[in-house]
């Protein structure tokens, strides 16, 4: 089976301008996605991008270029759209969506989420983190939020049995079968790769990346 990595990246960015190649750390932030699919076990690693600017920090990588339609590179334009563009073009068997805006990725997870689908445990995987958080619905202005105070249960009590999984937006895992099937990212039996909490954050504000940059730094000093 042919697993390859598509990493999107288009140029466009309202939230941070130019985001996709944006200095992380001393290097451009698309750096971090492609540096860990290259690592990892699928045999190939391809960025769809329509921006001359990102062709060009990508073309000094081993990553394959596969040029993107300016119609596909909207605000409007889905991920999915880009992924069907994708697959017109080059064949496989797995597909593995990886995210530039969550740098702070690790390896290890990449390839369990491979592994998962590969194996056929399951049709598709995503990225999550446990959340360890009370989840109270709210409303807004004077909808009062649904505060239980005589429900509230102590936090060992909390996980006990079925649990809540926040989606990281870093990693999805599918086939090619399923993601025509269900003409979505994920499909059939779906997994979770669960990460750790402070990998889940995506950049997508100066705020984001001042933020990101300090985790960053403070795991390659408590790492080495």
């Amino acid at each position: 089976m042919k697993t390859v990595i598509l990493v999107p990246a288009r140029g466009g960015s309202k939230g941070l301008p130019q985001k996709n190649i944006v200095d992380f750390c001393g290097k451009p932030l698309i750096h971090y996605a492609i540096r860990t699919s290259l690592q990892s076990i699928a045999d190939e690693v391809w960025v769809s991008t329509e921006d001359a600017r990102i062709k060009e920090v990508v073309s000094k990588t081993h990553a394959h270029i596969i040029d993107r339609p300016e119609e596909l590179a909207t605000d409007e334009a889905s991920t999915e759209s880009v992924m069907f563009h994708f697959a017109r073009e080059v064949k496989f068997d797995i597909i593995v969506l990886v995210q530039c805006t969550s740098p702070i990725i690790r390896l290890m997870d990449i390839n369990k989420g491979i592994s998962m689908v590969a194996s056929g445990e399951f049709d598709s995987v995503f990225s999550g983190t446990k959340m360890k958080q009370f989840i109270w619905k709210g409303g807004e202005h004077k909808v009062p939020v649904t505060y239980d105070v005589f429900n509230r249960p102590r936090r060992q009590e909390l996980y006990e049995g079925r649990y809540y999984v926040k989606e990281t937006g870093a990693f999805y895992v599918t086939t090619r079968h399923e993601m025509y099937t269900n003409k979505n990212r994920l499909g059939g039996r779906i997994g979770c790769v669960e990460v750790p909490h402070w990998t889940s954050f995506e950049i997508d504000t100066m705020e984001d990346l001042e933020i990101m940059e300090k985790i960053y730094k403070y795991m390659e000093t408590t790492q080495q």
